[in-house]
């Protein structure tokens, strides 16, 4: 279980660096603008645009494909749900401690 909860936290971090990519004044930035553009913002969001969102494309290939292929490991199908959940909950968690519009207030 504790492989299970450290292996959400590369993809994490994947979902991150993507999001970050396509934004304004990085890499991709006109790449994502076409992307936004072409495919709209409810469906860029699951590709680019949202971290959160981002969670079930993301996490959905992770799981079948990038744990496997590049860390060799792999879960059986019934976790593939939970995985894309916790990751969710985990990219909310970073966005709300990243952002301005946190649930913690600071005293």
């Amino acid at each position: 279980m504790i492989s299970f909860l450290i292996s959400i936290v590369p993809t994490s971090l994947f979902i991150y660096a993507v999001h970050i990519l396509f934004q304004e004044k990085h890499l991709f930035e006109d790449a994502g603008e076409w992307l936004t553009n072409k495919l709209g913002q409810k469906w860029s969001k699951p590709l680019i645009n949202c971290p959160v969102c981002m969670s079930s494309l993301w996490g959905t290939l992770a799981f079948f494909v990038g744990l496997p292929v590049v860390f060799g490991v792999a879960y059986a199908f019934k976790f593939w749900i939970p995985y894309v959940f916790c990751l969710c909950g985990l990219n909310t968690i970073i966005n709300k401690l990243t952002s301005k519009e946190r649930i913690i207030v600071e005293e």
